[in-house]
């Protein structure tokens, strides 16, 4: 009983069974005052240990006695209950709460002052939860071992024969027979489910975690770096294949000097413009919001930011000289929170351009 983990149970007090929940609550009470619980535990020990030599001696004699005590004491006491409290511990205390609370009573009188003694040497019992650090590896204790890494390498080697974007095209029948079979296996899986986490779950917690310590430095892109277009540029054909190319669906436009970014394009504004037709960069909308983030931020800060809806790209400011050093998205962000790159389809365009 004084090894229950306080911080299972108050999980399993909403994520537990009703049975769980029910044990609980049984042993809440008693785990309120652990010292108490410390003191009438080892007072009963105590008393039980002294005793039964006293007892047995009389009746079986002195050897027989030591022999039988020390069996009893080591089996009956210490070998069996923790064997026992190895897999159904919560149910055993639970159903042995009535017991430990007779005891207390019986020598509240003792074990009272006792208790209080100890929160005055040790300090009141408290609950010690988890470091960061240590609930990572917890995490990773309860993953599967069943990663195969080839499973999430991206999609981006294409056959130098074949369009891109028309080589996953497949018919609706076959689409739909892939969907069933996919919906199939789903099922199959929720029956047999297991309970340890699988690679993607333990990823995006140990991303969670990770996004705290992560700096902004760590994964914005150098200023000089970015693609960026000028103010006063006149978009034409080339540009217009340029802006393709990148594949970017936000692209940065400064005034004069790339330090200073006056905003962000939307780029599905092009699609209304006649690539024909030159038009200046500055007959545009650009929307003017594009927030600024220190690069000493952690990447949380960050993506706090990006949770307002001012934009999915921000500067990235230097912590000494204050100029723009660099750009960071959210998909930067949610890589790292992911812990795995997010590719798209510009990305595998990217990708069967070279290979061209």
């Amino acid at each position: 009983m004084l090894a229950l983990d306080k911080v299972r149970l108050q999980a399993l007090i909403t994520t537990g069974t009703d049975m769980e929940k029910r044990y609980v609550k049984k042993l809440q009470p008693l785990l309120e005052d652990r010292h108490l619980l410390i003191a009438t535990i080892l007072l009963g020990n105590a008393l039980c240990t002294e005793i039964l030599p006293e007892i047995l001696d009389d009746m079986l004699g002195e050897v027989i006695a030591i022999i039988l005590c020390v069996s009893v004491v080591v089996v009956g006491c210490e070998v069996i209950p923790q064997a026992l409290m190895i897999k159904s511990g919560l149910k055993i205390c639970a159903s042995l709460s009535w017991f430990v609370w007779t005891l207390i009573y019986c020598s509240f009188i003792i074990t009272w002052p006792l208790a209080r003694l100890l929160d005055c040497i040790l300090g009141k019992d408290h609950i010690d939860y988890y470091s960061r650090d240590e609930l990572k590896e917890l995490i990773q204790l309860h993953g599967s071992e069943d990663y195969k890494p080839n499973l999430h390498q991206p999609q981006l080697e294409q056959k130098e024969n074949v369009d891109i974007f028309k080589q996953q095209a497949t018919t609706y029948a076959g689409s739909v027979h892939s969907l069933q079979k996919i919906i199939s296996k789903t099922q199959i899986h929720q029956k047999d489910a297991n309970p340890m986490l699988t690679y993607d779950e333990v990823n995006i917690i140990e991303g969670i975690f990770a996004i705290h310590k992560m700096q902004v430095r760590q994964v914005h892109k150098p200023i000089d770096q970015v693609f960026m277009i000028e103010y006063n540029t006149i978009l034409t054909p080339e540009s217009y294949e340029s802006i393709y190319q990148h594949g970017y669906s936000r692209i940065p436009i400064y005034f004069k000097d790339r330090q200073n970014i006056m905003g962000v394009l939307l780029t599905k504004q092009l699609i209304k413009q006649d690539p024909d037709e030159p038009i200046p960069v500055s007959k545009l909308e650009i929307s003017p919001r594009i927030p600024l983030i220190p690069e000493n931020s952690s990447l949380a800060q960050a993506l706090k930011e990006f949770e307002k809806g001012t934009a999915h790209i921000a500067a990235v400011v230097g912590e000494k000289n204050f100029r723009i050093v660099g750009i960071v998205t959210l998909e930067d962000v949610l890589e790292q929170l992911l812990q795995e790159e997010i590719y798209d389809e510009s990305d595998a365009r990217r990708a069967y351009g070279k290979k061209k």
